[in-house]
């Protein structure tokens, strides 16, 4: 679904990348293997978008057209979790309809405009750094490693 929006956003060469965890997904942005993505944050969340900040510095309208492209996606799964089942079925991702559109059901795609990303990062900065696995403050990675610009932009032109 992504696919089909990225191209439409002006997108001609799209490529995916399987990373199987967070720690690949952070190597990948780092060694510039991909410039944009999304993961499974939690359970009960959709998914986080993240991408490098070279690629944001660099191409800042791709980057938000990027995003654009993603957030349409994800509304679409809200409002067609049947049609977007089907897709990762059809493509032998996965093998029954029925737990695919379970998934789709279940995931709250439609709620990103609820949430505010400023605060989401902080919740997720201050757990891992006490658990040891940060040293810097979350006001230090909110301050230095994030850019919500494109997020607070597409929640005003896509609102409604």
């Amino acid at each position: 679904m992504a696919d089909e929006l990225l191209h439409g956003e002006g997108f001609k060469d799209v490529r995916y990348v399987r990373i199987d965890n967070t720690q690949g997904f952070s190597n990948a942005l780092e060694a510039r293997t991909v410039d944009i993505g999304l993961w499974f944050a939690a359970p009960y969340f959709c998914c986080m978008m993240v991408a490098g900040r070279e690629f944001v510095k660099k191409h800042p309208a791709a980057a938000k057209r990027a995003v654009r492209a993603i957030v349409k996606a994800t509304a679409i799964y809200a409002q067609e979790p049947e049609r977007v089942a089907r897709l990762p079925v059809e493509r032998g991702i996965m093998k029954q309809y029925d737990y695919a559109l379970q998934v789709v059901k279940e995931l709250p795609y439609a709620r990103w405009r609820d949430y505010d990303s400023e605060d989401t990062l902080r919740f997720y900065a201050l757990r891992l750094h006490e658990a040891g696995m940060i040293k810097s403050s979350p006001q230090k990675i909110i301050a230095q490693g994030s850019d919500l610009r494109f997020v607070n932009e597409l929640k005003k032109e896509l609102k409604g």
